[in-house]
């Protein structure tokens, strides 16, 4: 066989580092950019907080001599001590939202790409107790609105299995009886006794609620001693999966990134100007570097010190974007609540912005904004929807914001069951099944229509 040479041509995706941090300063929340910030400005001598100027402003004759060079460029290794990696990865854990502890458990399974992200996107869109409320197929249309991605029902199905199979047990649920009975498949019970339970999370839990022994022990064709264990097993088990992770919510450390608010007529929004520490090259270790031209060492620091700082700066300017514009489609949202908020898909954000939908999904996760109607995830603007007989379709919080005026302004002599409360709202015109009428009464934590009956 004759050598020869050949000349190729390919193209390839290639993120540098500076592309690489950017990237992941817009992910992080404010919380973790503080915690990065703390972090930074001990690593990189080159980085100062702006509060500390004034105290530095009164050593500039100090720091121009030579052992503040040499003093400078052994900093780095200084700060990689143990004690502090340890202080700050156990400060990191302490803040650790249910959401990032449930994904952690990804790492450890042997999935396909497209499998893990569809259970990313789920676990993102568990309510604070840990159920999926939205319909599994309108959150998968959605998955593929957000992320133009072709995924069929099986597909959807399989990686809904997955997140069900993780920790706490009942995670992915979308009824009570859904999350008690994957719960009951971890039992060390025996096969009969497990089947009995089944059955009455399957068909008889409204009996239980109810107390409605005699009924229970006639279906099941059970002693007075085996209803009462399978009562005591039931009842040990958890209906809010996310319960035992309230010391983790990230409601408790919430720090706003943006501001929206009046102004005259329209709704205009504003950086938080608290939610980090503002930082800025320090100047008098950077004239040393210009005039005395230091070693590459701390040169490498001065551009890593403009490359963080640019980064936030983006960060910033792209959370005003995106914000401003999610202000803009949803205006009736802040003038007249729930009940007025329209259906919105990262794609529209995106297309406007001239943004890819992956930055708009990083945008608006974990960042939030300050209302005069409380504080809220950015993404909480997004999300499924109903159809309308019109043509046109209504957000799922719409919907829930119907589905609770309907309750509340009902009967208490006669309230009305889900199938009268999804007949009510098809004749509003709006298409819903009595199942995801119950998921959403469900969400609002209202009880079943016979529990909500009052002489």
């Amino acid at each position: 066989m004759k050598n020869s040479l050949q000349l190729k041509f390919n193209q390839s995706l290639h993120l540098t580092p500076q592309l690489q941090q950017s990237i992941k300063i817009l992910q992080l929340s404010s919380l973790d950019l503080r915690q990065e910030i703390s972090k930074i400005i001990i690593e990189n001598p080159l980085i100062e907080t702006i509060e500390e100027e004034n105290d530095n402003s009164q050593n500039n004759e100090k720091n121009t001599n030579d052992r503040d060079i040499k003093e400078l460029s052994n900093r780095n290794k200084a700060n990689s001590s143990n004690e502090f990696d340890e202080q700050y990865h156990n400060l990191i854990e302490e803040y650790k939202t249910p959401q990032k502890i449930i994904k952690e458990q990804l790492l450890f399974l042997r999935i396909q790409s497209n499998f893990k992200a569809i259970v990313e996107f789920l676990i993102d869109n568990l309510d604070d107790k840990g159920y999926l409320i939205d319909d599994l197929d309108e959150l998968r249309i959605n998955f593929q609105n957000n992320f133009n991605k072709n995924i069929d029902k099986e597909q959807f199905s399989k990686s809904l299995e997955i997140l069900q199979n993780l920790d706490p047990a009942g995670i992915g649920a979308r009824t009570v009886s859904e999350c008690l009975l994957i719960q009951s498949k971890r039992l060390s019970i025996s096969d009969s006794l497990r089947e009995k339970i089944n059955i009455v999370l399957i068909e008889h839990l409204h009996l239980l609620e109810r107390k409605d022994y005699a009924k229970l022990k006639k279906y099941l064709k059970v002693s007075d001693k085996e209803l009462k264990e399978i009562n005591e097993i039931i009842l040990n088990l958890e209906p809010k999966p996310l319960k035992n992770f309230d010391s983790f919510k990230e409601t408790n450390f919430i720090i706003p990134d943006v501001v929206a608010f009046k102004d005259k007529s329209s709704w205009n929004v504003r950086l938080n100007s608290n939610s980090f520490p503002k930082i800025k090259i320090n100047q008098n270790y950077a004239n040393i570097i210009k005039k005395n031209g230091s070693s590459s060492e701390l040169n490498n620091s001065f551009q890593e010190a403009k490359w963080f700082i640019k980064s936030i700066e983006q960060r910033q300017d792209t959370i005003l974007r995106v914000s401003k514009s999610i202000v803009k489609h949803q205006k009736k949202f802040f003038e007249e609540g729930e009940i007025a908020m329209k259906p919105l898909i990262l794609r529209e954000i995106a297309e406007e912005l001239e943004l890819h939908e992956s930055t708009i999904s990083r945008v608006t996760t974990q960042k939030y904004i300050s209302t005069p109607s409380g504080v809220f995830e950015l993404k909480y603007f997004f999300g499924s929807h109903v159809s309308l007989n019109t043509g046109e379709s209504l957000s799922s919080t719409a919907t829930r914001a119907l589905i609770k005026e309907i309750i509340n302004q009902e009967d208490k002599s006669k309230p009305f069951s889900d199938n009268q409360i999804a007949n009510m709202l098809n004749d509003k015109d709006i298409k819903i099944a009595r199942r995801t009428v119950a998921k959403y009464r469900e969400s609002l934590n209202f009880l079943p229509a016979n529990l909500r009956k009052k002489l």
